[in-house]
């Protein structure tokens, strides 16, 4: 996972504008959070605030009050229901759109979901293998 969210950092501070990390974190969140899930967002969170020359701890701090929430919620919501993850999508992609870049794109909301639902499906995948052969 922190391999991934290393790659996803450097081409989001490189070439790419939509924020797939943000979705991969969520992806990651609904799915399951766990200390290996947590260290992954930090680090990833502060090697981003550097390459993009942010105040340093800013990004990890929202990627880790995500976290939380994720974590605090999913005992109370169906975090597997399509409308909890759009809903819940669409106002931390709104919040970060708004904290961070300063101006909200429907075209830039709706490739952030289409990220969400792709690497909620991959992960949704990854982790039935692994319960399945592991």
């Amino acid at each position: 996972m922190f391999l991934l969210f290393i790659i996803l950092v450097f081409l989001e501070s490189s070439f790419l504008s939509v924020n797939l990390l943000l979705a991969a974190i969520l992806a990651a969140g609904m799915i399951k959070i766990d200390k290996s899930l947590i260290l992954a967002v930090f680090f990833s969170g502060l090697i981003f605030d550097i390459l993009n020359v942010r105040l340093v701890g800013v990004t990890s701090l929202f990627y880790l009050t995500l976290c939380l929430l994720l974590f605090l919620y999913q005992k109370k919501f169906k975090t597997k229901n399509l409308f909890y993850i759009v809903i819940f999508g669409l106002v931390i992609f709104t919040i970060d759109n708004i904290i961070f870049k300063q101006n909200i794109s429907v075209l830039m909301l709706v490739l952030e979901l289409l990220g969400l639902f792709s690497w909620y499906e991959l992960f949704s995948l990854f982790g039935d293998r692994k319960k399945l052969y592991g």
